[in-house]
């Protein structure tokens, strides 16, 4: 395969999923930082940091939770994002080396429905700030972001990044004033913890779940923006870009949110309007740019995913069909009460998130190192048909299939809670169960393997 992409940002990205040639390798590490701030500055985590002020946790403990879950959760995004620049092709096609080939359509598969479902959510929250400001009838905002989000993916790398650089500056200085004027808000101290001592702890776990499970999952995309780099980075200096950038901006997107329910009593996206007065006319562009962004790494990404499961079209095409997917969800289902209940739906679907995460890390860092340092197969093995990678790595995903079982018990949503999550009023922590099942139980059958891509 050939890859044809233009650097020039005017350029549609033409291939995009093979490996990136090292002629066509570009960029600087700092370059994650811009590209995972940007995007997270916008709705969806904004009206998910709220949820602690109205479990009366209180604004500092909700903070707590806020960012102790960001933190972790970028931790894993991070470890994903060094993968790029040591192979240049994506991050869904990198897991056909852990999984096989065929293996590897089960997490490429809830990767595309995790994708959909995501860009759904954005276009509704997006459509909704529109008519905040104009008052205009829903259908016209869902189908314009629809659109826009289309076209940007269209056009790929190149301008994300592009593109993400500027909305990270303008972010920074919108979220700054909209902090300022939500803290002035707060005459007394409303925010203090309304829970019982006996459910702060579950109360507060709930509120850390809920950001870890949102920022954990943008690991599956993570190898996607830095495939172009060239492989003489710093692998670091990647890894600590892109985890600066994402646990600070999710922490303080969140954190926006829990003060602006705490000062003003109301859902997220409104309580804007509520604070910053004629600033709002400002501030919700940014919003609706900034979520419009992360509706674009979804349908970008979407396609990537959905090739690495085999689905015979182009980049292009699957990048259309799931942006029609998604107007089509966010027109005939949309609305605030489909939100509360989707997201729920797209958590229950993450849940693989953890376990894959786990066994891919063990896979890439610690099964293909040799006197250290990683010994990987070379890029054009990973889409050789007939190749050592093909067929399916069947013990390999029964420790993931392990993972995600056990775990079972511990889930807590609205659409499914297990007994465990059930005792524990809501605390989620089927994460860390998922991930450490998987992750032990592939270390054990790895161990005395572990210089063997085993066969399928």
């Amino acid at each position: 395969m050939s890859l044809t992409t233009e650097k020039l940002p005017a350029a549609m990205e033409r291939g995009g999923f093979e490996p990136i040639p090292p002629d066509r390798r570009e960029g600087r590490e700092s370059n994650q930082f811009f590209i995972w701030f940007g995007s997270q500055m916008h709705m969806s985590a904004l009206v998910l940091g709220g949820i602690g002020i109205l479990l009366g946790l209180g604004l500092a403990g909700t903070i707590l939770a806020i960012v102790a879950g960001n933190i972790i959760g970028a931790l894993g995004n991070s470890i994903c994002a060094t993968m790029g620049p040591r192979l240049g092709i994506p991050q869904m096609v990198i897991s056909r080396m852990t999984f096989g080939r065929r293996g590897n359509y089960v997490p490429s598969f809830l990767t595309t429905l995790l994708y959909i479902g995501w860009a759904t959510v954005g276009i509704v929250l997006s459509a909704e700030a529109i008519q905040q400001i104009w008052g205009v009838n829903a259908i016209i905002p869902v189908f314009i972001i629809a659109l826009v989000a289309v076209l940007l993916a269209l056009y790929g790398y190149h301008i994300i990044h592009r593109y993400n650089r500027w909305l990270t500056i303008a972010s920074i200085v919108v979220f700054a004033i909209l902090t300022v004027l939500a803290a002035s808000h707060i005459t007394t101290m409303p925010a203090v913890p309304s829970a019982t001592r006996s459910n702060y702890v579950v109360v507060w776990l709930v509120e850390f779940t809920i950001a870890l499970s949102f920022t954990i999952s943008w690991a599956p995309y993570a190898s996607d923006y830095s495939r172009y780099l060239p492989k003489s980075v710093s692998y670091r200096k990647v890894y600590w870009f892109s985890f600066a950038a994402l646990a600070l901006a999710t922490s303080w997107v969140m954190s926006l949110g829990a003060l602006l329910t705490a000062a003003v009593k109301v859902a997220s996206i409104p309580a804007v309007h509520e604070v910053a007065g004629g600033f709002a006319y400002v501030a919700y562009p940014v919003l609706i740019i900034s979520q419009l962004t992360a509706v674009v790494y979804n349908l970008y990404s979407g396609s990537l995913a959905t090739l690495a499961w085999d689905f015979p079209a182009k980049r292009w095409v699957l990048q259309i069909a799931i942006g029609v997917i998604a107007f089509v969800l966010a027109a005939v289902l949309g609305g605030p009460s489909f939100v509360v209940y989707y997201k729920d739906f797209l958590f229950l679907i993450s849940y693989f998130v953890t376990p894959w995460l786990a066994i891919l890390g063990l896979d890439f860092y610690w099964r293909h190192r040799r006197s250290g340092r990683l010994d990987l197969p070379a890029p054009s093995d990973y889409y050789q048909s007939g190749g050592p990678m093909d067929g399916v790595r069947w013990a390999v995903l029964a420790c993931m299939l392990l993972g995600i079982a056990v775990s079972v018990p511990f889930m807590a949503t609205n659409l499914f809670t297990g007994p465990i999550g059930n005792m524990l009023q809501g605390a989620d922590l089927s994460y860390f169960v998922s991930f450490i099942v998987a992750g032990v139980s592939y270390y054990v059958l790895m161990r005395g393997n572990h210089s063997v891509i085993p066969k399928g």
